[in-house]
């Protein structure tokens, strides 16, 4: 098993276990709160220098209007200022 396998297996578990509790996120594009089945996550990666920094950002999953959103944020040159434009 290498690094990553266990990576994952920890990130499974930690979700697996999330849900088993009912954990709520909210929602980095509207703002609502949903519960843990309802939320994607999706990530980029910002290198600062030598080192690499991952951005994460929550959103409704069962929406187009926060998936159109995150895939724009996603895709921005700027991450900070996303919403610009949109």
């Amino acid at each position: 098993m290498g690094a990553g396998d266990a990576h994952l297996r920890v990130t499974t578990d930690a979700r697996a276990v999330t849900h088993a509790l009912g954990h709520n996120w909210s929602c980095h594009v509207c703002g609502k709160t949903r519960p843990d089945p309802k939320i994607l996550v999706v990530s980029r990666t910002v290198m600062s220098g030598p080192i690499e920094i991952k951005h994460n950002l929550r959103y409704c999953g069962d929406s187009p209007g926060c998936a159109n959103d995150a895939q724009a944020w996603a895709a921005h040159p700027d991450p900070q200022n996303w919403h610009d434009g949109l």
